[in-house]
């Protein structure tokens, strides 16, 4: 799969959040939603897609097994770090 393609497949909210996972991993989910401005809800549905992809690991956090724990994989990292600031800034179009 070519970058384009990788690109094409996530949505804005999901390459915001693999782009804020990749620079201040570990992190939350509630952590990573405030970061870019969405509900942990909301990014609850988005993060699971980008472990479906293989971009991110989800796992319980050593301190407190209520939360999971979020780092960018190799992939997801090397995606991050293909796109341009741009490709990454808050979609200010959606509601």
């Amino acid at each position: 799969m070519t970058v384009i393609d990788q690109i094409a497949a996530l949505r804005g909210q999901e390459l915001r959040l693999l782009a804020a996972i990749a620079e201040h991993s570990p992190l939350t989910i509630s952590d990573a939603a405030s970061l870019i401005g969405i509900s942990p809800t909301a990014a609850t549905r988005s993060i699971q897609r980008l472990v479906d992809s293989g971009y991110v690991h989800r796992a319980e956090s050593d301190d407190d097994r209520r939360a999971k724990v979020l780092r960018a994989l190799p992939a997801g990292a090397a995606l991050v770090a293909r796109l341009s600031p741009a490709a990454t800034a808050k979609d200010t179009t959606s509601p």
